[in-house]
């Protein structure tokens, strides 16, 4: 943990200061002294600008940049951390203390929200990420063993939008709600008969349903799906179909779309 700064007057007499994000150097020198440093974590990242205004774009990027080659250079992972404010509406990337480029310049940003529903339960949400696809969240709590807390991750995903969670205070059951009209929604697109999944998952995404609830509302309903066509495994398409005892046991249809999976 880097406390603070030792600087010296044109006497010779030390002093410490705080430590700040213009002493970049001194932050490389401290970590390259630690060979496993893989995570450096800044605390409210607003606490280390340095008199710097914190909602000027542009000297809050001057700022991070370095911060971003220092990175790199000793190959750790740099979490800056800070609040959101206390306004409701929007979206949760405008939401965070200070200036828009503290998460512009962040190649992932997630936000804690609180789960109203269960005072225990946090919410570890996805605001932005540009170093792989889009993801699910996380939920965790905090518990305790012999007086010291720990996060207890749970081992499921949870499939509810940021803005939603922050915009109503986690008040709805979102991960219930999302999974329940998936259900719905699938049930009555297969209603009438075995669709390929290609078609379903297009439908579904130009509905808002994500792919991870898609499947779990398809493992729910026992939906089954199985290749039609073409001969072995060459060829062919994946379609899906209600189970029997809800279809009448209706036969497989050929709809000529190429399926992309089960």
């Amino acid at each position: 943990m880097v406390l603070g700064m030792e600087v010296f007057d044109a006497k010779g007499v030390g002093a410490r200061r705080p430590m700040n994000l213009r002493d970049i150097e001194a932050i490389r020198t401290a970590a390259l002294e630690l060979p496993a440093c893989r995570l450096i974590v800044i605390d409210p990242v607003s606490a280390y600008l340095g008199g710097l205004d914190g909602h000027n774009n542009a000297e809050v990027r001057a700022l991070l940049v370095p911060l971003s080659d220092l990175a790199r250079d000793v190959g750790a992972a740099v979490v800056c951390v800070t609040h959101l404010n206390k306004g409701s509406g929007g979206q949760a990337l405008y939401r965070a203390t200070g200036s828009l480029a503290f998460v512009a310049a962040a190649r992932a940003a997630w936000a804690v929200a609180r789960d109203k529903t269960d005072p225990d339960r946090r919410l570890f949400l996805p605001m932005k990420n540009n170093i792989g696809k889009d993801t699910s969240g996380l939920a965790y709590r905090i518990a305790e063993t012999n007086g010291v807390p720990h996060v207890v991750w749970e081992g499921e995903a949870v499939d509810i939008d940021v803005d939603d969670a922050l915009n109503h205070g986690g008040q709805i059951d979102y991960e219930a709600s999302a999974r329940g009209e998936a259900e719905d929604w699938l049930r009555d697109q297969l209603s009438a008969g075995p669709l390929s999944a290609k078609e379903i998952t297009s439908a579904a995404r130009e509905v808002g349903i994500a792919r991870r609830t898609l499947d779990r509302a398809k493992t729910v309903l026992g939906i089954r799906s199985k290749k039609v066509g073409g001969k072995g495994n060459k060829d062919g398409k994946w379609i899906w179909e209600l189970p029997e005892s809800e279809t009448g046991n209706q036969g497989a249809i050929d709809f000529g779309i190429e399926g992309d999976g089960k």
